[in-house]
């Protein structure tokens, strides 16, 4: 009797295998896809969508969202006024019981925005009275127009501007004071909207020109300077001190704009080419770029 002879068994294709899995798969994405859409559909279709529940969160936790919405609003609500609103006028009353014009006093607050410190600075209050609104008896009457006119004059009467701000001289050019009694010549009118226009641009520029002292001096590492500071209150007479004992004495107007500039070195030898630098920077902002690029020759 023959044996029976057994042939193996051909064994599976592995990339046939592998096609068929890829083709499970493609199914498979291919239902996850259809029910989505079918749920998609749904939702779109339906006419009203349950509102998330408050209860999702704790209570605590909720209360402290709301109270930070709350805040955040106030505080953009309060930034939006006094950026599109610089200057405000108010009324108020004087607290002497002497004080002239039955105690009334016309208030304006002026607000500077820092953009160092992305912060308003603390406003600046400029009182006015008006020291004519009862005429003295000794006086003769004009014309009722003058007389009415004069008596709407207003007076600097307190304020909390820095003391680096002329406000005297200001208040000679935009509120003059009226003509007396005896003087052939007419009084001049006020311009209260160009005193506060003036006011401002002071309270500006005198930022400008600390922020940018104080850039300069944060920046001191990077352009080798020691120090940067300002003689005067103004920040308008500048000096730079160099650690080798360079001196550099800087003129500034009240734009910001260099002027006139001497620089010594250590030895006292006077450095005409910084100079030059230093004017070429136009403005006391592009000082430092001048000075790094000196200093990178």
């Amino acid at each position: 009797m023959a044996e029976a002879s057994y042939a193996p068994s051909p064994q599976p294709d592995p990339i046939e295998l592998l096609d068929e899995q890829i083709q499970r798969v493609q199914e498979q994405i291919r239902k996850v896809a259809s029910r989505r859409a079918a749920l998609t559909s749904f939702l779109l279709s339906s006419q009203k969508l349950s509102p998330p529940s408050d209860t999702s969160l704790p209570e605590l936790q909720l209360k402290t969202l709301q109270t930070r919405l709350s805040k955040t609003k106030r505080d953009n609500q309060t930034s939006t006024h006094r950026l599109s609103l610089s200057a405000t006028r108010f009324s108020t009353r004087d607290p002497d019981p002497n004080a002239v014009n039955d105690r009334q006093i016309t208030g304006i607050r002026i607000e500077n925005y820092n953009p160092a410190t992305r912060t308003f600075d603390t406003p600046a209050y400029v009182f006015l009275n008006r020291p004519w609104a009862k005429k003295d008896a000794g006086r003769a009457d004009e014309d009722e127009e003058e007389e009415d006119e004069d008596a709407g004059r207003y007076r600097v009467h307190r304020h909390t501007l820095p003391p680096s701000i002329n406000i005297s001289a200001l208040a000679r050019r935009y509120l003059p004071e009226p003509a007396p009694a005896d003087s052939p010549k007419k009084s001049r009118k006020q311009d209260i909207q160009g005193f506060v226009r003036s006011l401002r641009r002071e309270l500006v520029s005198l930022r400008r020109r600390q922020d940018a002292v104080e850039k300069a001096n944060r920046e001191k590492e990077k352009n080798g300077m020691r120090k940067l500071g300002a003689v005067n209150a103004e920040a308008t007479d500048l000096r730079i001190i160099w650690p080798d004992g360079g001196l550099a004495r800087l003129r500034v107007d009240k734009r910001g704009d260099i002027g006139d500039c001497m620089v010594e070195a250590g030895n006292g030898v006077r450095r005409r080419d910084l100079e030059r630098r230093i004017r070429k920077a136009g403005g006391i902002e592009e000082l430092d770029g001048q000075l790094n690029a000196a200093d990178g020759e």
